[in-house]
């Protein structure tokens, strides 16, 4: 974060130990960032704020892989509903058999996508203070993923 500039406001909370946002990281705000950007993948940029979350949202529905880039690196995204995006981001990512993490919108997807006799365990962790990641057998009908 010492790699960002923080605006006046922003650098006078973090550096106040009175204030609840002293020494959080990222404290931030639409002054200083971070701010949101959309490249093609020669690094060209196609847009910037909402304009490029939303063309980013586009893309995944279209069946395309979506590289986010944040402080701790880069997270590749597809939507995992589509075989075909699935398919070719395990190619590129080298990963034939190995688990990808899943982000569901809510809890009725569970049953979808993970194969349970009771998914209440399941919901009670990832709904937990600690949010940790839960492995989960796959549903018969993901497995060709």
């Amino acid at each position: 974060m010492a790699t960002f500039p923080l605006c006046s406001p922003c650098a006078s909370e973090y550096q106040n130990p009175a204030d609840r946002r002293f020494h959080a990281q990222p404290t931030a705000c639409p002054d200083c960032g971070p701010h949101l950007w959309l490249c093609d993948a020669n690094g060209n940029e196609l847009a910037q704020g909402d304009a490029a979350l939303e063309q980013a949202a586009r893309a995944l529905q279209a069946g395309q892989i979506v590289v986010v880039k944040g402080l701790g690196g880069f997270h590749l995204a597809c939507d995992a509903t589509q075989q075909h995006a699935v398919v070719q981001l395990r190619q590129r990512n080298r990963r034939p058999g190995k688990p990808l993490a899943v982000m569901l919108p809510d809890e009725h997807w569970l049953s979808r996508c993970a194969q349970l006799a009771d998914k209440t365990p399941a919901i009670n962790l990832m709904k937990s203070a600690a949010a940790p990641i839960v492995l989960l057998p796959v549903a018969t009908r993901w497995r060709t993923v």
